[in-house]
């Protein structure tokens, strides 16, 4: 009897085993055919194979499966919810987090891409354990390279900063401060979707204010994207209302948008807080004009000529508000006037988008319909596309706590550039050939009454000019 039992049991244990394992090893082979199909772009199979296995065995890696075929078919709706569901089996699971992120972010909805943007960060990475030592070593030469690389900004010298940016993050990913700074000299540039990625990499890391989502919106508004521009801008407006600034780059969105109203609604308020606020007029004018209300766009017109006025008078004389005296010109019923001003500006400044795009309103008014359009295309040109980012001459060397020293066998006097370096990211750097191998050239540049030297890997570099 005692034995029978045993044997009962001992079948019974088996045979739990046999039913667990045959779902299980099913399952497997599914798979393997589903990722077949996938892979071959037969993607109506790998969705039912999925689904077969998934209603046998469900699973966070069979959602997630099924999820990127439904993407990969286009459907977009389906993707997100079998990528909610492997996310809802498993909370760290890291891959199905990103692609909502993404697919929300492609979709627009700036609110849940930034939900799962957060919910992405806090989730830990799967790395290697590295010793306490090695850390702490590796930050204290992260902040070492990023003075060194805000030294350089300071000097103007945004090409080797960038550089020395990028290096702090891939000497410590989790710097933020290094990521805004790299974001912030793309931004300047023009590298607007550079600068959108820096960003967005920041706030992953816990790097949430205002200013960080009012320049993502900006850099999505100077790439024609403007309702991704008005989602960020109205976040950064909603997390500080108080800051005139952010108010009228949103104001100025929404108005490029077609929502006059509610832009003139914001500007009004930018107008509570600050009364002479840059080209605030002009731009009331402007929607007042494109409204059929000519007489309070010329009020409007009158205010910005008159501030202005006041500040060439007082000393202030910058391109800023020569653009905006010639606009207030243009408005006033004197477009030669402003014309002329505009072109002394772009003389001086032949990237400024700002101008170009008054002067075509110039030459509209002038009935000079081809210059207007040629213009329009120019500031189109450099509003929306990267500047020249060159390193300025002489090159200045300013790392905060590694003192340059003078060179010893030739002194400045004599200091002559015999290279140019070409990056793949498109800048350019000349100086003195110091040391060229298989993996990196070294080369020495000018500061002052002496020089320092930067350091570049061969992978990054696209071509070296020599020079005799």
């Amino acid at each position: 009897m005692k034995k029978r039992h045993v044997e009962y049991f001992v079948f019974l244990i088996v045979g739990a085993f046999a039913i667990y394992l045959i779902p299980q090893k099913l399952v497997s082979v599914w798979n393997n055919r589903a990722n077949q199909s996938y892979d071959e772009g037969n993607l109506d199979e790998a969705v039912a194979v999925y689904q077969r296995a998934l209603k046998l065995f469900p699973s966070a890696p069979g959602y997630y499966n099924l999820g990127c075929a439904y993407e990969k078919k286009g459907k977009i709706k389906k993707a997100i919810e079998a990528y909610e569901q492997a996310f809802e089996m498993k909370p760290d699971y890291a891959q199905a987090c990103r692609a909502l992120m993404e697919l929300y972010k492609a979709q627009g909805d700036v609110e849940k891409a930034l939900e799962y943007s957060r919910k992405l960060r806090d989730i830990p990475e799967d790395k290697p354990q590295e010793s306490l030592d090695n850390r702490n070593a590796q930050k204290e030469k992260a902040v070492k390279m990023f003075n060194e690389a805000v030294g350089w900004y300071r000097q103007g010298n945004k090409p080797v900063a960038l550089t020395r940016f990028q290096e702090t993050i891939e000497c410590d990913p989790g710097f933020v401060d290094a990521y805004r700074a790299a974001g912030d000299i793309c931004f300047e540039q023009h590298e607007f979707r550079q600068a959108i990625g820096y960003y967005e990499k920041m706030i992953q890391l816990g790097g949430d204010d205002a200013v960080l989502y009012n320049n993502i919106g900006i850099s999505y508004m100077r790439q024609r994207d403007y309702k991704s521009a008005v989602k960020f801008l109205r976040i950064a407006y909603g997390m500080a209302p108080e800051k005139a600034d952010i108010a009228y780059n949103l104001a100025g969105t929404l108005r490029d948008n077609g929502a006059r109203e509610e832009a003139l609604s914001l500007y009004k308020k930018v107008e509570e807080k600050i009364p002479n606020y840059p080209n605030l007029h002009n731009d009331m004018a402007e929607i007042y004009e494109n409204t059929g209300r000519f007489e309070m766009a010329q009020q409007e017109y009158e205010k910005e000529y008159d501030i202005v006025q006041s500040e060439i008078a007082s000393g202030v004389v910058t391109e800023e508000n020569l653009v905006r005296l010639a606009v207030a010109y243009i408005g006033r019923e004197d477009p030669k006037k402003g014309k002329e001003i505009l072109d002394e500006v772009i003389k001086k400044n032949p990237y400024s988008w700002n101008a170009y795009y008054a002067r075509s309103f110039a030459n509209e008014r002038m009935a000079n319909l081809p210059a207007a359009c040629r213009d329009l295309d120019l500031a189109e040109r450099f509003a929306c596309n990267p500047l020249p980012l060159v390193a300025p001459e002489p090159q200045v060397q300013p790392p905060i706590d590694v003192p340059l020293r003078p060179v010893a066998d030739s002194g400045p006097a004599d200091f002559s550039a015999d290279t140019v370096v070409y990056l793949k990211n498109g800048h350019v750097m000349k100086g003195r050939l110091k040391e060229e191998t298989d993996t990196k050239i070294v080369l020495q540049l000018q500061a002052g009454d002496s020089v320092g030297t930067i350091t570049f890997s061969k992978a990054k570099v696209k071509k070296i000019e020599k020079r005799n």
